[in-house]
Formats: C-alpha cells, structure tokens, sequence
C-alpha cells in the first residue's frame, strides 16, 4: 500500500515538473519578446530577441504538444520577424486548439493581420469578420476589417484602371495597324 502510493506521489510529481519546464519556456520567451518590442520602433526591429522568442516558444512546444499558448506566441513572434506565410501557419495551428471564444477571437485578429501582410485581402477581411463574430466589441477588428476592406475597393479600382488602360492601348494598336495596312493598300 505504502509503496503504490509512493510511486503515485513520484509520477505526480514528476509531471508536475514537466509541466513546469513547458512553462518555464514560455516565460522565457515571454521575456525575450517583451524586450524586443521594448527595444524596437517603428524603423528599427530587435529581430535577435524575437528570434529568441520563438526559439524558447517552439522548446515549450517541445516539452507539450499542442500547446496553444506557445503556438500562438510562435505566430506572434514570426509575424515581427515579417515571417508572414509561417505566422499564418502558426494562427491556424493555434485556431485548431482554440476553445473559447476569446482566445479564437485574437487569434483570427492576428490570423487577419498577417493575411493583411501577405496582401491576401480577402483572407485578411474574412479572418476580421470571424475575430468580430466571437468578440463583437473589439474595436481594433472593426478598425482592421474596414482597412482592409478600403485597400480592396483601391486594388479593384487600380485593377479597373488597368484594365481600362490596356483596352485603349489595344484600341490605339488596332487603330494604327489598320492605318498602316490602309495605307499599304493606297501605294499598291
């Protein structure tokens, strides 16, 4: 009896500490992505400690698979080293273990911005919809999706324009091959 319940007490406490080591690499990837962002402006991006940041984030996910804390952290730590498909990537990972409505809601957030990134403008406007259907009231998605939204009605313009360009050039080109050939006809 004494000896069963020793040898739970010892498993217990040896997932214990594995938890912790999962844990403790979170914090210190925590730790590094705080001074990253502390040490980066809008010109110059502590890219070594995000670096650093993913590197402890992706340990963590070493010692607990599908951790949604460390994968989402992993994400954000790409998405500052303008890592966008592999950010992407990592947000829909982390949507997978995703079970309340805030934690889908900031990750389809950020799932938008790096879609945003990436000039998938469809992708990003879908994924700021779906951050807003599980939190209504975050004003930063209402603010992303009709960004977003206007730099679409500017690309289908620009696309328009285009377009419209490539008829005229093609209408002038008709135009002069025809004079040309009218003009070939005249001299016979």
């Amino acid at each position: 009896m004494m000896r069963s319940s020793i040898i739970i007490l010892f498993m217990l406490i040896t997932l214990l500490g594995y938890g912790q080591k999962e844990r403790r690499f979170i914090r210190e990837g925590n730790r590094y992505y705080k001074n990253a962002v502390e040490n980066s402006d809008s010109i110059h991006i502590d890219s070594v400690n995000f670096v650093n940041a993913e590197v402890a984030y992706r340990k963590a996910l070493d010692k607990k698979n599908n951790d949604l804390k460390a994968t989402f952290n992993i994400g954000n730590s790409l998405f500052k080293q303008n890592k966008m498909a592999e950010a992407s990537s990592q947000y829909e990972q982390a949507l997978q273990l995703a079970s309340t409505n805030d934690e889908k809601a900031k990750i389809h957030f950020n799932y938008g911005n790096a879609m945003l990134g990436q000039q998938k403008l469809d992708e990003s406007i879908e994924a700021y919809k779906n951050a807003l259907r599980n939190n209504p009231s975050d004003m930063e998605a209402k603010y992303n999706l009709e960004f977003a939204r206007k730099m679409k009605q500017q690309q289908q313009q620009q696309q328009q324009q285009n377009q419209d360009q490539n008829q005229d050039q093609n209408k002038d080109q008709n135009k002069d091959q025809n004079q040309d050939q009218n003009q070939d006809q005249n001299k016979d």
